[in-house]
This record gives structure tokens, C-alpha cells and sequence, in this order.
């Protein structure tokens, strides 16, 4: 019985050495790191689902993107400590900017109000203009010396012609 003990409490002290050991590990990975979640509404207050929110590093340039879910919410998380610009699209709304500063295990919060844009339609119409002939090509001139002939009427006879008051 004294055997069995001894394995039960050396089966114990393993698992606790374990545990103690995976979450010493992961709170060291955490230690130069934070996150970053807000909300995001609209001017009435109600929430904006698929809201792109783009978090963007000030000291390496790196980017990241996010969509907000049903609730309006996003979350960033784990980043290094730093300054960091979130932007935020959607249809119909102004694109915002905040900047925001992430300390050491802190959830920075940067929260929403967009504004509504203004609704722009663009309409693009291209057609070919009709190539526009002019009188005195030879084939134009032609077609008008043969009416004349046809009209029994000297092709280069131009006293026919109508002027403008003058009958």
C-alpha cells in the first residue's frame, strides 16, 4: 500500500511541475506584449458589424487586419508594446484614425463613432463620336455632282445653287 502512495504522489508532483512549467512559459511570452479591442458604432449608436479595422505599428510600419463581428467589436491581441494607428472602414462611412499606446500586459481600448459619408456614384460613359465627313472630300463631291446629273443639271453649274436671301 506504501508503494501505491508513493506512485500517486509522485504522479501528482509531475503534473504539478507540468502545470507550473507551461504557465510560467506562457506568462513570459506575454510579458513585452498587450492587446487592443474596441467597439464600433455608428452615429445612432448602434453597433457595425463587418467594419474593417486595420492596426498599424508607428515604429515598424507593419500592419494587421481585423473585421468587426455581429456585436461591433474587434480585438488585437497579443501585440508588442508600442504606439499604434487603428483605422476603420465601412460602407457609407467616413474613414476614422485614433492612435493608441500599448503598455505592458494592458488591453488598450480604442472605440468608434463613424461618421456617415457622403453617397457618391460615379456613371462612366464612353461611345465613339460618328466620324463626321466633310463636304468637299472627293467622295461627298461626287455624290453631289452625280444628284446634279441625275437632275439634268450641269455638275459645275452653280448658279442653281440656294443662297441665303436670295431667291
Amino acid at each position: 500500500m506504501l508503494q501505491n502512495t508513493a506512485f500517486t504522489l509522485r504522479s501528482a508532483m509531475s503534473v504539478a511541475l507540468l502545470a507550473v512549467g507551461l504557465l510560467s512559459g506562457s506568462a513570459i511570452a506575454q510579458v513585452d506584449a498587450g492587446a487592443i479591442r474596441g467597439t464600433v458604432i455608428d452615429p445612432t449608436g448602434a453597433v457595425l458589424a463587418n467594419a474593417k479595422v486595420t492596426l498599424v505599428s508607428d515604429a515598424s510600419g507593419l500592419s494587421t487586419s481585423a473585421v468587426t463581428g455581429s456585436d461591433g467589436t474587434y480585438t488585437f491581441g497579443p501585440v508588442k508594446i508600442g504606439t499604434y494607428s487603428v483605422n476603420v472602414e465601412a460602407a457609407g462611412f467616413r474613414k476614422a484614425t485614433t492612435h493608441v499606446a500599448v503598455n505592458v500586459q494592458e488591453q488598450a481600448r480604442a472605440d468608434f463613432r463613424l461618421v456617415t459619408g457622403s453617397i457618391t456614384e460615379t456613371v462612366e460613359v464612353t461611345a465613339a463620336a460618328p466620324q463626321l465627313r466633310r463636304r468637299n472630300q472627293p467622295e461627298s463631291n461626287a455624290r453631289f455632282r452625280r444628284d446634279r446629273q441625275l437632275r439634268g443639271e450641269r455638275p459645275d453649274d452653280s448658279s442653281q445653287q440656294l443662297h441665303p436671301r436670295r431667291n
